[in-house]
């Protein structure tokens, strides 16, 4: 596979590539250098999009509990040495 670098510094990924990874626009990449190569590690990106779903309960939260907590989380916090 190849591709080719840009006058603007982009690089494009193949069609196919992405499809395979399920990457699209707005993936986020680390860019490493290993020796005289160049790695794109893909970031995870935990959107509330991909994770909304994934645990289950019946439990249900109010704008007013959840406001709560945060600030509990937040005070918590800032009192720790």
């Amino acid at each position: 596979m190849e591709t080719c670098l840009q006058s603007n510094g982009w690089i494009s990924l193949p069609k196919n590539l992405r499809l395979r990874h399920g990457w699209s626009e707005g993936q986020r990449f680390r860019v490493v250098e290993d020796g005289d190569s160049v790695k794109l590690v893909p970031e995870a990106a935990a959107s509330v999009e991909r994770v909304l779903g994934m645990l289950k309960s019946d439990v249900v939260f109010g704008i007013e509990a959840m406001e709560e907590a945060i600030a509990g989380e937040l005070s918590d916090r800032h009192a720790r040495p």
